[in-house]
């Protein structure tokens, strides 16, 4: 399966509720296990970015999703999906 059938897939199965990428699809008969790899947000302040990336082991695909978080009433997710790839950095830091 390729990252854009994934995707097609994924956006059906989220079309009723809006959130489940984000909080519950960790296993579905149709795609396998699907552990979050990666998250940021859902903390206080308005407007705050959030993401939850997921790895689709059947697949060895990593799709992320986006969204904002506001304290009025939680996490708007986009239903905006794309691949993503993990790459490693190396960064300098001085500290004292």
């Amino acid at each position: 399966m390729t990252s854009t059938e994934l995707i097609e897939k994924i956006k059906k199965l989220t079309c009723d509720n809006e959130s489940f990428f984000a909080y519950e699809m960790d296993e579905t008969e149709e795609l396998g296990k699907a552990p979050i790899v990666d998250e940021e947000g859902d903390c206080g302040g308005g407007g705050d970015y959030s993401m939850v990336i997921r790895y689709f082991e059947n697949f060895g695909i990593y799709i992320k999703e986006t969204g904002y978080y506001s304290s009025y009433h939680g996490t708007d997710w986009n239903n905006d999906f794309e691949e993503v790839k993990p790459v490693q950095k190396t960064i300098t830091v001085y500290e004292p």
